[in-house]
């Protein structure tokens, strides 16, 4: 191992006093706290050191270790917890138990990985399917694919190195160095490239046969995926519950292990105060950035693997907090003999330090690999010189960006400047000879130990109890779905208001259900009623379990990351998914069944009664698996949800109900014997009428009325009568109507347990082998033809001289007007359980034109809440104090003018970079600027931030591995902001993500704004010590939002240090970093420690006394421009306009005031004034002034005197431009839209052939309306397809208002416009493939009428589901409500109980005002209008005439008041009645009539115009988010 730079040792009771960074100072300390003298120590002696302690110490009980690990709660710094001595005596207990080492050494030879090329990656859009299928069935395709080779690239290009174990090896390398790719490669995740070459070994064992091992080398992305409604504790207790080993101490539980291991962790990284608060996310409030980085690295450090590789894991995390998190990794890499290999794009110094190798990559290429200390030395000897004060690692990288590099004398020309050239010369050198020396004799080494055998034993060992030795994960798969389960019990009641709205929603629709077939009777009207209801409960059941598609989406980065870390089976996950939906949907079950069957007064048996309760309930359970399959065997909610949509018109189809068994045709007939609904359905049918029996006396028989009162000459209306009886046994109904067989229930209900089975095992396997993550990283895809060319040594010269060009120019094009802002006394609380928290304490401070302002602390101090403040993002809490601009309270174009650059990146994923940032530059610029002026800022941005070539590249998302990278969507946010040429600018973590290359040429960059005299403030985590030097002034806050210091940094920071130092902190060295000095004095950081109080040192010192009254005097100044040396001179206090008006006021009061003025001479008033006032000179000038005036207005269009502007461009511009938007959004999503297409081919294609040529017979009539009715399912899926594109479209329309791009109305209006061409398309579709296949047809006037009134019906679908997602805070809310407001649309409307059969309560009111009704009675009159009905034999009813009499004697009375006709009149005998002779006989029964189809059509218009305005009221209610 080579010799590394002293490490700072902390021990028992031991508070730290740092000291230079070349070497640091231990005071120890007796049991009574007294100090003793201070000795140097490093690492190595630190091994040796406690390997000779007490063994009194290593038996230390378990309590008294948790004991001496208790941290301060109020600083959150393990002031008594020493983690190396912890570790240390961890491996000596466990070796002394028999425990071995997992010693795993990487070695990597010749690696190459070859990935698409950018031209191969075109992003899709509407046209995509279509192509595909073009491409399908053209000959040419394949002949010309076959020839032709894909274009490809490589990430990495022949990568050779190594680390051993007990080692840390840093890569180091710019954005799209390939860094994050040899991480993967080496955690062995290969899945995604077109190719990988080369060897990676592991402890001399191939990569393929490490496979096995997964979870011992793993890879830890940058970017966060954990639930966010889960606490850290309930988060991290599972972890270790998946990850608690078989080899613990001797007499140690599990329990005490977890607790153990729960204490340590949170110590390790000051998260205890944290341990009940949400983890959180962009759009759920819970731990900040930094934090919620700690608890990646806690969940990844508890199943200690043998390899760890971390990509930029101190994303978010303040210096301190790094430098800690870097030496916990040392201390568990030489105590515990890992193999931890990291990538960091912003290390400093001290960091730098604590590792053995250092890997630089540049365009996948190595330039660099060896000890960290010959690493400098060398790109010195290449030519290359490094600045006074800047860290080891940004002079490595920064070799590689021409803005940054400096070139020693003598070597300009001969200093390579390329990738190649770089790569070239490392090849060429006798270091890399050296180092390919060190690796064989590595290799052979490890061949030698054999390693790799203890290291197999001791995985084998750490199985716990119940897992199989062979298996890749620690615990048994019992306990992984225990753990699970309970976790997934936690998801469920975290979520307590969702459970209240699922509940909610189930009672009252089982009463609405209820009342709707209440007292359901036993007459010949109870037979079809009875269906009725109880395929009312299936559905009910399948629109609630809808709810779970995007549920199974939800958490699937989590999931994979999870897997990756080998924590559980993903089948675990669903059989944990399944447990808890038992308790869930049981209840949900209960109460449904409870209310209905009583209400609709089924069959009073207890027996009856619970088969009817678990068969409604195993139905539920079964749908929820079915849609939770959907959404696990598909790529996107979009095409579960097509999927689903034709799957479940299907099942309602096919279930029995709509279409009864014997009139199914046999091409569909089929589905009917694969349907858990249709078995559900029989079974329920049949428990209710096993012992039911119809009374057909009265109206049930015919002919009815006076003289018709002899059951001999009468026959029941019910099926399955027999002549001269005057019931119907139900049994008997059930087989003659539907073919149900009641003595098969059982084996119906049986039928739908092992759908369920099957669902569940199905669900498993595709939850344990397909992955639709993108394994956690993203590739870029491009719009047709815009791809960038190959990566050549001469584009690089090219790329390198045009972002060269733009920064020099940059200056030229900014034209900046700031002012000052000032906030006073602010103060900010949040309601919390039990009370209020105080987040800012009296927080004071000013930001002037030309001055850069740094706003630090640590992690948790409050940064984010106070830009959030300031910036009037916050919506939730209080804030007190005053804030101002230019001394005057903040106006309503306050957000617009301002920038802000929040910490997380939210971007829509279907536009393109470019399209984005014109977007942005268009409603956020002045609208007299011209749109080519606005384009080509945007194109300066583009190169500036270096981001051309990817200009026109997909945002896309990391979800579906599709997109730009987390780096680049940093850039992204940033440059939104800037293209906005805001008057003042707040970044919030701006460098956060990015390698110190990027973060110079942006802080670079904000530098120049504000030295144009933009003001900022700038929240930043881990600067250098050449980005500090930026910065003018400092606000730092400590914990709980207390200020520290606010004032000037000073040149070197001279201000700065001279503050600590003169209150006892020890002098900062000419090489440390004054950031992480300034840290370090507070007590930041995990293990930082002080002992003063600084925010009551702040309050007392003379610094705030000048704050204080510099604050007094911008109050007083008012509008004053307080900074002279950057304020705007002016002529004038006014404008220019505001002068006119004035001055024409005053003259006007003159004139008025001088009667003598308009009594002239006659002479005078006899000449032509107006025409010599035309001629005049005087007239000239007056024009010219005039002239200047509008152009000095335009100038200062932005002065105190003119009317604040809440969005830069008026409400028409701003409709226009989002339209064009969401069209371009919508046009790029083909898993939507063209499956929302597809979608409405299938239900017409369904409809069509499932009702195949409908005849005139009476039983037809009713195929007729139900085929109608089935087409309005198509209208019901369209809503649940259009919410989670509302929901995703909302989130973003939320962060563009924030910042004033555009009003509520433009995106209220826009979203429902958009829809409409594709629902054009859909309903032509839909209607196009059932029409005339069903035969619906009659006249051309009545074709179109249908056309235009289905197309209005899908409109107003999706403006009700817009509606209903608006007035809902998320998805699943709406989800839980939809069915709810859909039961009114469907029971309601008038053919699933007829009118006459509601309660007067619903009749009376809520059948009028259903919309549907006026739906289907204009399309049921439309269909039925011109239909002349003539009865089969099978649609008659039969029955006797009295003896003497024909058919048409003995009916003629029934005939003259009931509708209909007799088949055969002349009969003696079985008269055949049919009960229709048209169409209109059949639909005024209910009553309707076809007089009103254009009234309905005209009361329907309203509805969606009533919805459309909904959506406009409810997107404005909603248009801030909870923050």
């Amino acid at each position: 191992m080579s010799e590394r730079p002293q490490f700072e040792l902390v021990t028992l009771n031991t508070p730290i006093k740092r000291t230079s960074l070349e070497s640091v100072v231990v005071s120890d300390v007796d049991d009574e706290h007294e100090p003793q003298e201070e000795v140097p120590i490093n690492v190595e002696e630190s091994v040796r050191q406690f390997q000779q302690v007490n063994e009194e110490f290593t038996r230390e009980s378990i309590d008294h270790r948790r004991k001496e690990a208790t941290v301060d709660a109020e600083r959150g710094a393990p002031d008594a917890f020493d983690l190396r001595g912890y570790f240390e005596n961890s491996v000596r207990i466990a070796a002394d138990a028999g425990s071995l080492t997992k010693k795993v050494g990487v070695s990597v030879r010749n690696l190459t990985v070859v990935g698409q090329g950018a031209s191969e990656s075109i992003l899709m859009d509407l046209t995509t399917p279509f192509r595909f299928l073009l491409n399908v069935v053209n000959p040419f395709y394949w002949l010309n694919r076959s020839n032709r080779k894909a274009a490809t690239f490589d990430i990495l290009h022949e990568v050779n190195t190594y680390c051993k174990d007990g080692e840390m090896l840093l890569v180091l390398g710019r954005p799209g160095a390939g860094c994050s790719t040899l991480l993967r490669l080496i955690a062995n995740a290969r899945a995604g490239y077109v190719d990988v070459t080369g060897n990676v070994t592991y402890a001399g064992v191939p990569a393929e046969e490490f496979d096995r091992y997964s979870g011992e080398a793993i890879y830890i992305p940058e970017e966060d995926a954990h639930f966010p409604i889960l606490t850290v504790r309930q988060t991290l207790d599972f972890t270790l519950k998946t990850k608690t080993p078989g080899n613990r101490l001797p007499d140690e539980s599990r329990k005490e292990f977890r607790t153990k291991m729960f204490d340590l962790l949170l110590t390790m990284f000051g998260m205890k105060k944290q341990a009940d608060t949400f983890v959180g996310n962009e759009w759920v409030r819970g731990l900040s950035g930094g934090e919620r980085k700690r608890m990646t690295i806690i969940e990844a450090m508890v199943g200690s693997p043998a390899v760890c590789c971390w990509d930029c894991s101190t994303r978010g995390l303040d210096a301190a907090s790094a430098l800690d998190y870097t030496k916990a990794l040392r201390v568990m890499t030489d105590t515990m003999k890992k193999t931890t290999i990291a990538s960091f794009y912003q290390a400093s110094e001290n960091i730098y330090n604590q590792f053995d190798k250092v890997l630089v990559m540049e365009k996948g290429r190595a330039i660099y690999f060896g000890p960290v200390g010959e690493a400098k030395e060398y790109f010195q000897g290449l030519g290359f010189e490094c600045e006074p004060r800047k860290s080891t690692p940004d002079f490595l990288t920064g070799v590689t960006n021409f803005q940054e590099r400096k070139i020693r004398p003598g070597f300009e020309g001969k200093a390579p400047t390329t990738s190649f050239e770089f790569e070239a010369a490392w090849k060429n050198s006798e270091q890399y000879k050296r180092q390919l020396s060190k690796q064989k004799e590595f290799e052979d080494s490890v061949k030698q130990d054999n390693t790799f055998a203890d290291f197999k034993a001791e995985v084998k060992s750490q199985k716990a109890k119940g897992a199989r030795k062979s298996s890749v994960y620690t615990v048994g798969f019992i306990e992984q779905v225990v753990a699970l389960s309970t976790r997934q019990f936690q998801l469920i009641w975290m979520d307590k208001f969702g459970l209240i709205v699922r509940y909610s929603s189930v009672i009252i629709q089982a009463l609405i259900y209820g009342s709707v077939f209440l007292n359901l009777a036993k007459d010949v009207s109870g037979g079809f009623s009875r269906g009725g209801a109880l395929f009312s409960s299936l559905l009910f059941n399948a629109f609630q379990s809808q709810a779970e598609l995007p549920m199974s989406f939800m958490g699937r980065r989590t999931l994979q990351k999870h897997k990756s870390y080998a924590m559980y089976h993903p089948a675990a996950y669903h059989i944990a998914q399944v447990v808890a939906d038992v308790p869930v949907l049981f209840v949900q079950v209960l109460l449904f069944t409870i209310i209905t069957y009583f209400m609709w007064q089924l069959a009073q048996t207890p027996g009856q009664y619970f088969v009817h309760l678990f068969t409604v309930f195993i139905t539920a359970m079964a749908m929820t698996n079915l849609f939770r399959l959907f959404g696990n065997t598909t790529p996107s909610m979009y095409i579960a949800q097509q999927i689903l949509t034709f799957v479940l018109i299907l099942m309602m189809c096919y279930s029995g109900y709509l279409i009864p068994e014997p009139k199914m045709h046999p091409w569909l007939g089929w589905i009917y014997w694969i349907n858990p609904l249709g078995y559900a359905f029989k079974g329920l049918f049949g428990n209710e009428m096993r012992n039911l029996v119809f009374d057909c006396t009265g109206t049930g028989s015919i002919p009815a009325g006076p003289g018709y009162d002899n059951p001999a000459y009468q026959t029941c209306t019910l099926p399955g009568s027999t002549p001269g009886a005057d019931f119907v046994i139900g049994r008997d109904y059930l087989q003659r109507t539907y073919e149900i067989n009641v003595d098969q229930q059982a084996i119906n209900v049986i039928a739908v347990f092992l759908f369920w089975i099957l669902f569940t095992v199905v669900n498993m396997a595709a939850m344990e082998w397909l992955d639709f993550t993108g394994g956690g990283y993203t590739h870029k895809v491009y719009k047709r033809g815009k791809a960038p060319k190959e990566n050549t040594n001469e584009s690089e010269k090219e790329a390198q001289l045009l972002v060269q060009q733009a920064t020099d120019s940059m200056t030229k094009t900014l034209t900046l007007k700031g002012g000052c802002f000032m906030w006073k006394d602010v103060k900010y609380t949040v309601p919390v359980k039990g009370g209020d928290r105080l987040l800012l304490d009296d927080v004071e401070g000013w930001i002037k034109p030309g001055q850069m302002t740094a706003l630090m602390g640590a992690s948790g101090a409050g940064k984010t809440t106070l830009l959030d403040v300031l910036a009037k993002r916050k919506t939730m809490g209080t804030v007190s104090g005053t804030v101002t601009l230019n001394g005057k309270p903040l106006k309503i174009d306050f957000e617009r003018i301002t920038g802000y650059v929040e910490q997380m990146d939210v971007h829509n994923p279907n536009l393109t970079v470019r399209e984005a940032l014109q977007f942005s530059a268009k409603l956020r610029q002045d609208m007299e600027v011209p749109e080519s002026t606005k384009f080509a800022y945007v194109e300066t941005i583009l190169q500036m931030m270096e981001m051309t070539h990817m200009g026109d590249a997909l945002i896309g998302d990391l979800e579906s591995g599709q997109g730009i990278s987390v780096e680049e969507r940093k850039r992204l946010t940033i440059g939104m902001e800037l293209v906005a040429k805001p008057h003042i600018l707040f970044l919030d973590e701006p460098t956060s993500g990015l390698d110190a290359q990027s973060s110079y040429n942006i802080i670079k960059f904000i530098r120049k704004l504000a030295d144009a005299g933009m003001p900022l403030v700038c929240t930043i985590h881990q600067p250098s010590s050449v980005l500090f030097e930026h910065f003018d002034r400092l606000l730092l806050l400590a914990k709980g939002g207390k200020m520290v210091y606010f004032g000037d940094i000073g040149k070197h920071s001279s201000s700065l240090i001279n503050y600590f130092t003169t209150r006892g902190v020890r002098q900062c060295t000419m090489e440390e970093n004054p950031a992480e000095y300034m840290l370090e004095a507070i007590g930041a950081g995990v293990s930082g420690h002080t002992d003063k109080d600084w925010p009551k040192l702040w309050l007392d010192s003379k610094e705030r006394s000048a704050v204080k009254d510099e604050i007094e005097r911008l109050l007083q100044d008012g509008t004053k421009n307080v900074d002279n040396d950057h304020e705007v001179a002016k002529e004038f206090a006014t404008p220019q306009a505001y002068q006119l008006w004035q001055v024409y006021k005053r003259m006007n009061l003159v004139y008025w005031r001088d009667p003598y003025y308009k009594s002239v001479p006659s002479c005078i008033a006899h000449k032509d004034w107006p025409k010599l006032w035309l001629d005049s000179k005087e007239r000239s000038a007056v024009k010219d002034e005039l002239e200047s005036m509008l152009q000095d207005g335009k100038t200062n269009s932005n002065d105190d005197g003119e009317k604040a502007r809440e969005f830069a461009t008026p409400q028409s511009y701003q409709l226009w431009q989002v339209y064009k938007r969401m069209n371009l959004v919508y046009w790029r999503d083909p898993y939507y839209n063209v499956g929302r297409l597809g979608q409405a081919v299938m239900v017409g294609l369904i409809n069509g052939f499932s009702y195949w040529n409908l005849q005139n017979s009476s039983s037809d009539l009713q195929s007729r309306i139900l085929c109608i009715f089935q087409s309005v399912v198509l209208g019901l899926m369209l809503i649940f397809g259009a919410l989670p594109v509302f929901f995703m479209q909302r989130e973003y329309f939320r962060r563009d208002y924030a910042s004033k791009f555009y009003s509520w109305f433009p995106f209220a209006l826009s979203i429902v416009l958009v829809e409409l061409p594709y629902l054009i398309v859909a309903g032509t579709l839909a209607m196009f493939c059932s029409y005339w296949s069903a035969g619906l047809d009659s006249t051309a006037h009545n074709g179109f009428y249908f056309w235009i009134l289905y197309i209005l019906f899908l409109f107003f679908c999706v403006a009700f589901g817009q509606a209903v997602g608006a007035i809902s805070v998320n998805i699943f809310q709406a989800m839980l409500i939809l069915p709810l407001l859909v039961v009114f649309l469907f029971l309601f409307c008038g053919v699933l109980q007829p009118p006459a059969s509601l309660p007067y309560f619903w009749r009376s009111w809520m059948y009028p005002l259903d919309p549907f009704r006026y739906f289907l009675e204009g399309l049921v009159t439309d269909v039925l209008v011109e239909t002349k009905v003539h009865c089969t034999a099978e649609d008659l009813y039969v029955y006797q005439s009295p003896s003497g009499m024909t058919c048409g004697e003995y009916s003629a009375n029934f005939l003259s008041y009931a509708t209909g006709y007799i088949d055969n009149p002349n009969a003696t005998s079985d008269c055949g009645y049919c009960p229709y002779s048209t169409g209109a006989d059949f639909y005024n029964t209910i009553p309707w009539t076809e007089d009103h189809r254009w009234r309905d059509f005209g009361i329907f218009s309203a509805y969606w115009v009533f919805n459309i305005g909904l959506v406009v009221l409810l997107v404005w209610f909603s248009r801030k988010p909870r923050r």
